[in-house]
């Protein structure tokens, strides 16, 4: 009956401390756990990193559920079962950014369908306890959804967290507005992310946080540079570096710094780009370092270096981001490789590949609910009337079917490898 308060896989660990087992009583964990799974009422589905799973029929844990609440316990298993999970977002949101990233995007992947479970339980409950409970998660949570591509649903739970924003701290509020303004900016929602965004700044400057502030002022840059108002943009990544500099945050430096390179590769400045660029990479390599950052800045540096015909260089730089990318499961950042690997190979007039690079980045827009930004949308618009031009629009759509009907994987791959191929003939 306590099992069943899980939804998925769970760990030993949780059954313990969800199901109120000492230290004292692990010999007698183990016997009746040993029992559930001799009788085939509980099954052992995988070891993942040295830890042992385990999930419940369906059929048995709807069964079992139903008895447990008529036994008056559930609602006391439903609480430690919030507590648990709640306290384990806590520590892997603090390790979502740095070495461990994609340690713990895995843990939270893993875990996600008991959180959902307590996001659906603590917001569907009448005790504020339980009401603060689901704020704090979402107040926690909105990196996750941004990075696993959760687009819609993470707003969701952001929009109830803000209707029942009374039962919200104010560094709560202020990081719920922060994650609706950075989804509704990848839904293509400008006029929302604007609100939502400068909603967060002001909340962020009432409780003086400088790193708050210079956080927000970076994600106005990001908003504006996606508009293509580079000059407003400028602005907002230089006001941002200075407070960051000031802060000694090496990762929100390095990622400012990228941004300013940004704008200089767009204005056509890059000599100024590359200089900027590389001072990122130099801080992240230097101590903290986070793949993600390392990963964002190759990338960049990989466009200057197809830009400037050097394609060898540029799909090595291209191919180290893209598999840290892959190691997160960063579905924008993947989306954001797709278009670069899809520039090298217009170059390189491939355009039966571009076709289906193009399909496949259709079916993932669509899929994650991320929008193309107003410069990739031009960038888009380009590659199809380059493609069609070169194997004309009847076969550009066949092949632009069959890229929107393979998995992306094995197709980043093949691109990858083709590519390569090309540049060494």
């Amino acid at each position: 009956m306590r099992l069943s308060v899980f939804t998925g896989s769970w760990s030993i660990q949780a059954i313990a401390a969800v199901c109120g087992i000492s230290d004292q009583q692990g010999l007698l964990l183990v016997d009746r756990f040993a029992a559930l799974l001799d009788k085939h009422l509980v099954q052992h589905v995988a070891d993942l990193e040295d830890e042992p799973r385990f999930t419940m029929l369906e059929t048995l844990r709807a069964y079992a559920l139903e008895q447990l609440t008529l036994s008056g316990d559930a609602e006391t298993l439903r609480r430690r079962h919030a507590t648990y999970y709640l306290e384990f977002v806590e520590r892997a949101e603090k390790d979502l950014v740095g070495p461990r990233a994609s340690i713990a995007m895995k843990q939270l992947s893993r875990e996600y369908e008991n959180i959902r479970a307590v996001l659906h339980w603590a917001f569907s409950g009448t005790n504020a306890d339980q009401t603060a409970l689901a704020i704090q998660l979402c107040s926690l949570l909105w990196r996750f959804w941004w990075i696993r591509g959760y687009i819609y649903e993470g707003q969701r739970w952001l929009d109830l967290a803000i209707a029942n924003q009374a039962y919200a701290s104010a560094s709560q509020l202020a990081s719920i507005w922060y994650g609706s303004g950075i989804l509704a900016r990848v839904r293509g929602d400008f006029a929302q992310a604007i609100k939502a965004l400068t909603t967060s700044l002001h909340l962020w400057r009432e409780q003086q946080d400088l790193s708050g502030v210079a956080r927000l002022l970076n994600s106005l840059g990001v908003l504006f540079f996606s508009q293509g108002n580079y000059e407003q943009a400028y602005a907002y990544f230089e006001e941002s570096l200075g407070l960051f500099q000031t802060l000694k945050d090496d990762y929100f430096t390095a990622r400012t710094l990228n941004n300013l390179g940004n704008v200089a590769y767009k204005q056509g400045d890059f000599e100024q780009a590359v200089q900027r660029y590389e001072s990122g990479l130099k801080l992240m390599q230097q101590g903290n370092i986070d793949y993600s950052t390392i990963a964002l800045i190759k990338v960049n540096l990989a466009d200057v270096a197809r830009v400037r015909k050097h394609y060898t260089q540029a799909l090595q730089l291209l191919h180290e981001g893209l598999n840290i990318y892959r190691e997160l499961d960063d579905v924008e950042s993947i989306l954001f490789c797709l278009t670069n690997i899809i520039e090298i190979a217009i170059d390189l007039q491939q355009a039966e590949l571009v076709a289906q690079l193009l399909g496949a980045a259709d079916a993932l827009y669509e899929q994650s609910g991320i929008a193309r930004s107003p410069n990739l949308t031009a960038a888009y618009k380009r590659h199809i009337a380059t493609a069609c031009a070169l194997i004309g629009e009847p076969s550009f759509e066949q092949g632009r079917a069959r890229g929107r009907a393979t998995a992306i994987e094995p197709l980043l791959t093949t691109a990858m490898d083709t590519l390569i191929s090309e540049t060494m003939q």
